[in-house]
């Protein structure tokens, strides 16, 4: 991975750090595995490749779409039909259990307990009383499944306690507590409601969750407000107890612990069980999908990927030490320009992965002229709508506005539109040749997938990642 003149650190046999090339136009890297995008895909694909020993760069302009969910994971046992040529039309099952498995692995090395399976269908409920579906979540989450809830079960007792957190204006407690009663969830006489203020927080209005979560790490804050929710439980006598997603942000293992502990010692007088403490999903920006975002790029930079911020503009289109004099389609790219702070510099790699997502994320871009790829200008592939001549039909020929109906939930092509792959995950061209050999793609960023219909979108992110990963280390060995 050293340049010429240059040495990297070794760490157990490894280069622990890329390159660094001073140029003209600011500086290079030269790295095996280089990963654009810092969503679920690209981390998964960045912990995959690293795991596999190889030296890895992830450039990010942010945490990734995932960081925009519940924090609760869509991931089906089976996945849609990717666009992706082969002897099988997506990964396999024992592809999507080994990907879950080793997600569950990472974020416990972080303190992030995910519970559950791929095609779970956990029941879960957001604050603002509507039952949601997830298969993997964490266990702050995963804890108020709705089929545990009291009354649930043949002859079920029990108290739910919904406890407002003061000043998060988002969560009304009375409001979901009503919710869960009209859905027939819970009986009337099973709720209670309390509202417990966060200490240091009271003359603050209306504040975000995150501002809650980040007041909550500091122990003496949060002793204090575990003690007042458990006091207003022990009041209610409550078996469970539900709260909006604030227990932390990259403290909340300890958060919950203390919450937990405070429980305890409040049933400790008779000897009784403490009630279960769990938390509710929330609309984006969610406090428990951030969580699962820091604790896989803290569980990355462990690993030894060096994440950088910056936007990658496209292919390295000028000659540099590490870069190429411009790039042709079925060619390797060989390196990219970054722009970091209004800064570029140079990455140059032999394989990349690209996981930039579709369109919240900038990853595909719609325009009167259809839909393109952003980094490299790659072809997009749409479905046709009903009537149409059927196969594949590039979205240049057609505005993104001729691709969507007034039925959110149906089968819109725009939201299935992205890349073709093939059997190693390299996108193709509008003739099924390979477009760039040395480019492999992960995430919805891959055609064929309908998140809203499917709803297998955190499935689909990290099995293509974490195969993108693999495949790239391996290749990018091979190619040195």
């Amino acid at each position: 991975m050293t340049g010429a003149g240059t040495k990297g650190t070794t760490l157990g046999g490894r280069v622990a750090a890329p390159a660094v090339l001073p140029t003209a136009r600011g500086r290079a890297v030269r790295t095996e595995v280089a990963v654009i995008g810092g969503g679920l895909a690209g981390l998964v694909a960045a912990l995959a490749a690293a795991e596999a020993r190889a030296e890895v760069v992830l450039v990010r302009r942010g945490l990734g779409t995932t960081a925009m969910g519940s924090g609760a994971l869509d991931f089906p046992a089976e996945l849609p039909a990717l666009w992706i040529s082969g002897p099988s039309p997506c990964p396999g099952p024992e592809s999507v259990v080994e990907a879950a498995e080793a997600l569950v692995r990472w974020l416990g090395a972080e303190g992030l307990r995910l519970e559950d399976r791929p095609g779970a269908g956990l029941s879960l409920m957001d604050i603002f009383g509507h039952v949601r579906r997830a298969d993997l979540a964490p266990a702050s989450l995963a804890a108020g499944r709705v089929d545990r809830w009291p009354g649930a079960g043949e002859g079920g007792g029990g108290r739910l306690l919904f406890v407002e957190v003061e000043p998060y204006g988002a969560f009304r407690a009375e409001w979901c507590r009503r919710a869960a009663v009209a859905a027939g969830l819970v009986r009337d006489e099973q709720t209670a409601v309390a509202v417990v203020p966060v200490p240091g927080l009271e003359e603050e209005g209306d504040v975000p969750a995150v501002r809650v979560a980040r007041a909550l790490e500091d122990p003496d804050t949060g002793r204090v407000f575990a003690a007042a929710v458990a006091g207003r439980a022990r009041r209610a006598g409550a078996t469970a107890v539900a709260l909006p997603p604030v227990l932390g942000l990259d403290r909340s293992p300890q958060v919950l612990l203390a919450l937990e502990l405070a429980l305890t010692e409040a049933w400790s007088t008779d000897g009784g069980r403490p009630p279960v403490v769990f938390e509710l999903l929330s609309p984006p920006p969610s406090v428990p999908a951030q969580r699962l975002l820091r604790a896989l790029e803290r569980r990355a930079r462990a690993a030894g990927v060096r994440v950088e911020p910056g936007r990658v503009t496209g292919p390295a289109g000028g000659p540099d030490p590490v870069g190429r004099t411009g790039w042709a389609r079925g060619l390797p790219v060989g390196a990219v320009t970054v722009e970091t702070h209004g800064r570029t510099w140079t990455l140059a790699a032999r394989r990349f992965v690209l996981a930039t997502g579709k369109f919240v994320s900038g990853g595909l871009e719609a325009g009167e002229r259809g839909l393109r790829e952003a980094v490299f200008g790659l072809d997009v592939f749409v479905p046709p709508p009903p009537g149409w001549p059927p196969g594949r039909v590039p979205a240049g020929s057609r505005p993104a506005r001729d691709l969507v109906w007034d039925r959110f939930t149906a089968r819109h092509p725009v939201f299935e539109a992205g890349l073709a792959v093939d059997g190693r995950l390299r996108p193709l061209d509008a003739e099924g040749r390979v477009a760039a050999p040395d480019v492999l793609a992960a995430g919805s960023v891959i055609g064929g997938a309908s998140h809203f219909a499917d709803g297998s979108g955190s499935g689909v992110a990290a099995v293509t990642g974490f195969l993108a990963g693999r495949l790239a280390a391996a290749e990018g060995r091979r190619g040195a």
